[in-house]
């Protein structure tokens, strides 16, 4: 495992930012904070309930009604590995939620990508220069650029 080193966060009302660096690699992390993260994942919980509760409802027979009351008392890890995958796939979207908080980019690609910057977003840039930002931004991005140049 790589020993990233934080050198640069900024945070703002949803997240804090963090740029960090093994030296040749950087990693640039979004992390939510606690209310935002606790609400996408009751959102993902609502959807795994609603989908649950749909399926139960049209597969309503005596032989899945047995089915369901000895997985419910079955500990995990005595599961078929097909009930055990479908739990997995739920665990999969937890981590697609999480998941979005990391991107750990080449220097390279960093620069080409903020080469790219004044095109993909001509209505923030004028001049060499970011405009239409906030204050945080701005400061994320110059330490961005620095750290490329």
């Amino acid at each position: 495992m790589k020993d990233f080193k934080t050198i640069f966060s900024v945070n703002t009302d949803k997240f804090e930012w963090q740029i960090q660096t093994t030296g040749d690699e950087l990693r640039v992390t979004r992390m939510h904070k606690i209310m935002s993260l606790v609400e996408a994942l009751a959102v993902l919980e609502h959807q795994q309930f609603r989908h649950w509760i749909g399926y139960q409802v049209e597969n309503m027979h005596l032989i899945n009604w047995e089915r369901w009351t000895r997985q419910a008392q079955t500990p995990y890890a005595m599961l078929s590995e097909k009930e055990k995958e479908s739990d997995r796939e739920w665990a999969r979207k937890v981590l697609k939620v999480i998941g979005k908080s990391h991107l750990i980019i080449s220097r390279e690609k960093l620069q080409d990508l903020m080469k790219e910057f004044p095109k993909q977003f001509p209505n923030y840039w004028q001049n060499g220069k970011l405009i239409n930002w906030d204050d945080k931004v701005l400061e994320w991005f110059a330490k961005l650029k620095e750290l490329v140049e």
